[in-house]
């Protein structure tokens, strides 16, 4: 029956083993005498033998059960766990003692229980390290575990945690949501994740993020409430400066006296300041979605979107000079300027730009490019009043002659017989006086000499604008379409710019002049191009009458006008031709006229103003 019995089943004398059944042979791989007396032992793992030695020797000697666990080795030289359960009885003599012991293979029992300690342990270790406090509370709120870190934190354990609770270390600030989360936990199992202060052990006031969730069986009964609080007093103290941070430079930037924006990569608008709101009277949203150019003047509209592409496509600083309205409708000049923001790679994060009023500097120098044209005016005005002066005075004398000498003339004729003789000699010297007059003009006429510049580098797309402008400002003219042909790529020439800009003020002016006499829709185109390399032409062309004679008009005091002095195209051309360029006039093939102003692209000189 032992020999069949399904477990490996021993006999133990004092002397040793006396029996073991098949079923250890079999699994030992030897026979019955290797086992008997202490044959056995070899068999043992050498780390459990000295154990499982004590532990038979002490239950000899106090008659008692021997229960032990132990490593044995197999036929295939492997190790697996076992038990051996071994129950004393008196031997048939009534002398001694006999235990009859039952092996049982424990290996997978052993091996699982202890891979099950050793996650526990593992769980407690993380549980007992971890840089966050974790706590678990039964069902009705009451708290039955908490780790090192939070004993630590609160100066509470468990047990006083179950007796005093842990309400009491909450910030008063933060009392009323923490309470009200937490009820509604215990109430409806809801887990939170919150942000609140506790007071610690230590009387120190510490932020922590607070995540509760509960814990629920297969049928959704709440079993626990699992919890983590990391501190995050270093993070929170950081964003509050952050915070305050932002704000200080929000109210600088709100009390700073122009308009700041940002911008996006994509041109979508990230931040207008105060002064910007108040100004146009938009918010942020307002202005998505190219919604800021509706306050751009519709005259400079179009300039300023192609100037701000032009800046997105290439990465460049932008910067341009229009008019801004106000929320009240009012106009005024504003200089806007934005500088892109790039990351370390080079690649562009945010524009970042602002606005600045100059609409009083605009109205100056508006003024005094009027004051200007009334100087140059009276200038002319003086000079036209002095050489009337010096022309009488130059012409007194030979005119003089010249009236007494034909006097004589007519008096010799009308003698009864004409004396011939002497009135010819009259005529003669009338013809003196004449030529000596006509060569005295041929020397006042003499105007104009071309003196050295003070020239700097001027873009021609700016000059035109603003002569155009200029003349806008005019309430008479300020309806006369103007057609203006500039490429976007023009680079600068060097020139005199008020010079020049006076020069096409006086052909614009004269062009819209010449309009007005016609019955046609009045069209004023202004081009501009470079011939070569190192001209520029500006033509003025208009669809007014048309000239009788495209040279004359050029001569001092010559003039188409009723009331002109024909002055202005002669100072235009001594004003070009000190410039080393060229200006004259021409006939369109179907109607009105072009004037041409050629221009060299040289270096600036320096020379009296």
């Amino acid at each position: 029956m032992l020999e069949r019995v399904p477990a490996m089943i021993s006999l133990r004398t004092v002397a040793g083993i006396a029996y073991t059944n098949q079923r250890i042979h079999n699994y030992i791989g030897v026979g019955q005498e290797e086992l008997r007396g202490r044959g056995w032992l070899k068999y043992i793992h050498p780390e459990d033998q000295e154990r499982v030695l004590a532990n038979q020797a002490h239950s000899t000697e106090e008659i008692q059960t021997m229960d032990h666990m132990y490593r044995l080795r197999g036929a295939d030289g492997a190790y697996r766990w076992f038990r051996t359960i071994a129950e004393p009885y008196p031997s048939v003599d009534g002398k001694s003692y006999c235990w009859y012991g039952v092996a049982t293979d424990i290996d997978e029992l052993y091996r699982s229980r202890e891979l099950l300690r050793e996650r526990e342990l593992q769980l407690n270790l993380l549980t007992e390290n971890l840089p966050a406090v974790l706590f678990k509370a039964a069902p009705d709120g009451s708290i039955v575990y908490i780790n090192q870190k939070g004993i630590e934190y609160s100066g509470r354990t468990v047990e006083d945690m179950q007796r005093k609770g842990w309400i009491d270390l909450l910030h008063p600030d933060d009392f009323e949501e923490t309470s009200d989360h937490w009820n509604r936990l215990l109430t409806e199992s809801l887990g939170y994740d919150t942000v609140n202060r506790f007071i610690g052990a230590d009387g120190q006031i510490r932020w922590f993020h607070t995540s509760v969730a509960a814990y629920r069986d297969d049928s959704g009964k709440t079993l626990a409430f699992h919890g983590v609080m990391l501190d995050t007093t270093a993070q929170k103290a950081a964003e509050l400066a952050l915070q305050q941070s932002e704000q200080q430079m929000q109210r600088m930037m709100d009390t700073v006296p122009s308009m700041l924006w940002s911008v996006a990569p994509d041109g979508r608008a990230v931040f207008i300041n105060e002064k910007a709101r108040d100004y146009t009277g938009l918010t942020v949203d307002q202005i998505q979605d190219w919604g800021w150019i509706q306050v751009i003047h519709p005259e400079e509209r179009e300039y300023v979107v192609q100037e701000f592409k032009k800046a997105f496509a290439n990465g460049s600083c932008y910067g341009t000079e229009h008019r801004t309205r106000r929320a009240d409708g009012i106009y005024r000049w504003h200089m806007s300027r934005g500088e892109p923001l790039r990351d370390e790679d080079g690649q562009i994060v945010q524009w970042f730009g602002l606005d600045i009023d100059i609409d009083e500097r605009k109205r100056m120098e508006d003024h005094l490019r009027e004051t200007r044209v009334k100087l140059a005016r009276a200038s002319r005005i003086a000079t036209v009043a002095e050489l009337s002066a010096s022309i009488a005075h130059e012409l007194n004398q030979p005119l003089a002659a010249v009236i007494a000498n034909a006097q004589a003339a007519r008096r010799w004729l009308s003698n009864r017989p004409p004396n011939l003789s002497e009135a010819m000699t009259s005529i003669e010297r009338v013809l003196r006086g004449g030529s000596v007059a006509d060569e005295r003009m041929q020397y006042i006429r003499a105007l104009f000499k071309q003196q050295p510049l003070r020239k700097k580098h001027a873009w021609p797309s700016k000059i035109i604008r603003e002569a155009i402008r200029f003349v806008h400002e005019d309430a008479k003219r300020d309806e006369i379409p103007i057609d203006v042909q500039i490429p976007d790529d023009l680079p600068p020439i060097v020139v005199e710019q008020i010079q020049i800009q006076e020069v096409l003020i006086n052909l614009i002016s004269n062009g819209i002049e010449a309009m007005e006499r016609n019955a046609r829709p009045p069209h004023l185109i202004i081009r501009a191009a470079f011939v070569n390399e190192s001209e520029l032409l500006i033509e003025v062309i208009d669809n007014g009458p048309g000239l009788k004679d495209t040279q004359s008009i050029f001569d001092a005091f010559v003039t188409t006008k009723e009331n002109g002095m024909g002055i202005g195209l002669a100072v235009s051309r001594s004003i070009v031709e000190a410039h080393g360029g060229q200006l004259w006039a021409e006939n369109n093939p179907d109607h009105g006229a072009k004037f041409s102003v050629k221009l060299p692209c040289g270096a600036a000189t320096s020379g009296p103003p």
